[in-house]
């Protein structure tokens, strides 16, 4: 897997946690500048560095390596609005959902 797409993902994992570089560097115990630098792609973060950003952030290593990444990247900006809704946004949102959910088993 390419160096930049495991960073863009690392980014993305980090955004959806509504982590800024600096929460996330004190909860990885390393400095704002570190994570800036990893996120630039100026610095590689080891195994160990990329494990502790995932656990900071809720995620692992399966989400890291998301086969359909496209696919993922949407599902955040879909979260990132939704996480945004007011109350009966939400609502809606769950509701279509769950017509989707039950559609979805109707047909298997």
């Amino acid at each position: 897997m390419l160096r930049q797409t495991l960073i863009e993902r690392l980014i993305a994992i980090r955004k959806r946690a509504g982590l800024s570089k600096r929460s996330l560097s004190f909860k990885i115990n390393r400095s704002e500048g570190y994570v800036a630098r990893v996120e630039s792609g100026d610095y590689f973060p080891s195994i160990e560095d990329q494990e502790a950003i995932l656990t900071a952030c809720g995620s692992n290593f399966l989400e890291l390596f998301y086969d359909e990444f496209e696919s993922y990247k949407l599902d955040m900006k879909v979260f990132e609005i939704v996480k945004q809704a007011n109350s009966k946004e939400k609502e809606a949102v769950i509701s279509i959902l769950a017509m989707m959910f039950d559609q979805r088993n109707k047909s298997q």
